[in-house]
C-alpha cells in the first residue's frame, strides 16, 4: 500500500492512442526547445548533480487534459482509499531522459523543508511515454527501496502509472540507454 511505503503500477493506465498522441506533444515540444536542463536541489537550496533529464511544462492540448482528467480521477480515488487530505489539482511536468540520463537516489519531498512548495507533496506519480517495446537492457528503471533496505526496479513500460509516498520512498531513476519519456508529478496535501 502506498501508505506503507510500497509503490503501485497500473499497467495500460494510459490506452495506447493517447500515449502515442501525448508521444506527438511530447516531440513538438522537444523540437521547439520548450525543454530545459532539469536542476536537482538539496534541501538547503543548493544544486547537488542528482539528476541528468531535460523538463517542461505540459501544453495545452486535447492529449493532455484527457490525461489530466484520468490523473485527477485517481487524486479522488487516493483520498477514498489512502485517506489522504488531497488538495484540488496536481503539479504536472514532463521529464525526459536522454541516453544516459538518470536520477540518483532522493526522495520527492523532505518534512519541514519547503512547507508550501514541495514540501506539500504526498503522493508521487509517473506516467511512462516511453516505446512500447521497452526492455530492460534499456535501462531507466525505476530502483525504489523499501524500508528493511531491499530495492526493487520498475521496468518504465509504456502507458502505466506508478505511485508511491513522496515523503517515505527513497528512489532513482537507473541510467537509460535510450531516450526516456514521461509525465511526472505530485498530488499535493490541502
Amino acid at each position: 500500500s502506498i501508505n506503507t511505503g510500497g509503490v503501485h503500477q497500473e499497467c495500460e493506465f494510459v490506452p495506447r492512442l493517447l500515449v502515442r498522441e501525448l508521444q506527438q506533444e511530447f516531440t513538438l515540444l522537444m523540437r521547439s526547445g520548450s525543454f530545459v536542463q532539469a536542476e536537482s536541489y538539496s534541501s538547503n537550496g543548493e544544486r547537488d548533480g542528482l539528476r541528468s533529464a531535460f523538463t517542461c511544462r505540459p501544453s495545452d492540448s486535447d492529449a493532455f487534459w484527457t490525461l489530466h482528467e484520468r490523473l485527477d480521477a485517481v487524486r479522488a480515488e487516493l483520498i477514498v482509499r489512502t485517506g489522504r487530505n488531497l488538495a484540488d489539482g496536481f503539479e504536472a511536468v514532463y521529464a525526459l531522459y536522454p541516453p544516459g540520463g538518470f536520477y540518483r537516489k532522493h526522495v520527492d519531498s523532505v518534512e519541514g523543508t519547503d512547507p508550501e512548495g514541495s514540501g506539500k507533496r504526498s503522493v508521487s506519480y509517473i506516467v511512462y511515454l516511453t516505446d512500447p517495446h521497452w526492455q530492460g537492457s534499456d535501462g531507466g528503471q525505476l530502483r525504489h527501496f523499501m524500508p528493511d533496505g531491499r530495492s526493487r526496479d520498475v521496468l518504465p513500460v509504456s502507458g502505466s502509472l506508478v505511485l508511491f509516498d513522496s515523503k517515505a520512498v527513497w528512489h532513482e531513476v537507473l541510467e537509460t540507454q535510450r531516450d526516456r519519456p514521461c509525465l511526472v508529478g505530485w498530488f499535493r496535501n490541502r
